[in-house]
């Protein structure tokens, strides 16, 4: 008889595999949650040389800091260099800003709207410098353009008119307002000053009368006699003292009436004023008497 054989097909192997049999796993992708791939990357933010917190830091501890600084501790790194008047921040924060050149074409980066914020609080002689060699720098991206000009306007700084006057006619307002203050220093024609007193925004139809006012040019007496009823300020109290006649004065101290908290700048305007009536108005104002101020004052 012959010997029925015992090899026939195998069962499906529910067990372990065998290890020459084992399955290879499959690779994982490693670019699979990267998301757009960029021409140019960001710099990676450098490593911190200390995880205290930036107030508990040396002077030179938090210079190195700021050269290092990345988008988690930039602003706390940035406020504590302006709370000490770090003027010796400012080469780091060059550093800083070189290593971000050629980035924020699109959108800024936020350690370079910091370096800008911070160079135009200190206000250093060496902080104006370089805020003022960024702003006018050919390669700042347009995208820059509205912060920077800003931080110039803030630091006060004193830009050509070739820089300043086209930027009177930008599309962007806030480039607009901030070209509107750095043209009180400049010699950018009154007329395209004037011009700003129809901005669309009120708020650069108001920068546009105090640069004004401050370079002597009576046109804007009356929109800053509007501006002291609506919404006075220190600045627009300076603007006015300098184009300043009879009704001024009696705006001038009513203003102050109306806003105690202004009234100690009223009073030293009024006694820069060459004028009688202007000086009996702060005396009127120093002593308290009276509760408004009457034209014929």
């Amino acid at each position: 008889m012959t010997k029925r054989s015992d090899t026939g097909p195998a069962p499906p192997h529910s067990g372990p595999s065998r290890p020459d049999r084992e399955a290879t796993p499959s690779q994982p992708d490693l670019f699979a949650e990267r998301g757009t791939v960029r021409a140019r990357r960001v710099p990676e933010p450098m490593a911190s040389p200390a995880a205290a917190p930036v107030e508990t830091l040396s002077d030179d501890d938090l210079l190195e800091s700021a050269e290092k600084a990345g988008p988690s501790n930039i602003e706390a790194v940035c406020s504590e260099i302006v709370s000490r008047s770090l003027e010796a921040a400012v080469p780091a924060l060059k550093a800083l800003w070189r290593r971000f050149a050629g980035f924020g074409v699109e959108t800024p980066l936020r350690e370079q709207l910091a370096v800008l914020d911070t160079l135009a609080r200190l206000g250093g002689t060496d902080a104006r410098s370089t805020l003022r060699e960024i702003v006018l720098s050919k390669s700042l991206p347009a995208s820059l353009l509205p912060a920077a000009s800003r931080a110039a306007a803030s630091a006060g700084l004193a830009l050509p008119a070739a820089f300043v006057g086209p930027l009177l006619d930008h599309e962007d307002a806030a480039v607009r307002g901030a070209a509107f203050v750095l043209a009180a220093r400049t010699d950018v024609p009154a007329d395209r000053l004037r011009e700003g007193l129809f901005d669309r925004s009120a708020a650069n139809r108001r920068a546009a009368a105090v640069a004004l006012g401050l370079r002597g040019d009576a046109s804007a007496r009356q929109p800053l006699c509007d501006e002291l009823a609506r919404q006075p300020s220190t600045e627009v109290i300076d603007a006015i003292t300098a184009v300043w006649d009879d009704d001024a004065i009696v705006h001038l101290g009513r203003c102050a009436r109306r806003h105690p908290q202004l009234a100690g700048a009223v009073v030293d305007a009024l006694h820069d004023i060459a004028s009688p009536r202007a000086h009996t108005v702060a005396r009127h104002l120093k002593t308290g008497t009276g509760r408004t101020i009457p034209d014929g004052q």
